[in-house]
């Protein structure tokens, strides 16, 4: 086999093996931990890259060690995406809902 194969195999070896939900390796990934952290996985893409600016700032700048810095902006990235996942995200989807909502209401009236 040619080098470039082995990727897309093992891929296509890694679904067939998810499709059956009895698997041990699909029971784990359906778990409510993991299920969740997919949900708030956009805020996470939306909020990183402003907590590592902010960690290398408040704790590169004053000599912290690299592991601290890791820890910290983990858990801080964590904590921020929690935070805007329901005060944010969840809001903007009932409201967007609603408004869709009263746009077709309107569509169908007329």
């Amino acid at each position: 086999w040619p080098d470039y194969a082995y990727g897309p195999s093992a891929f296509l070896l890694a679904v067939l093996g998810l499709l059956d939900g009895r698997s041990l390796s699909a029971r784990a990934l359906a778990g409510k931990t993991l299920l969740y952290v997919g949900e708030i996985s956009y805020s996470t893409y939306l909020v990183h890259y402003l907590v590592k600016d902010w960690s290398k700032f408040l704790l590169v700048n004053n000599g912290s060690d690299g592991r601290v810095v890791f820890v910290s902006y983990v858990l801080a990235t964590a904590a921020a995406s929690v935070v805007l996942y329901h005060l944010v995200e969840l809001p903007g989807r009932r409201f967007g809902r609603e408004r869709v909502q009263v746009w077709l209401t309107r569509r169908q009236a007329v």
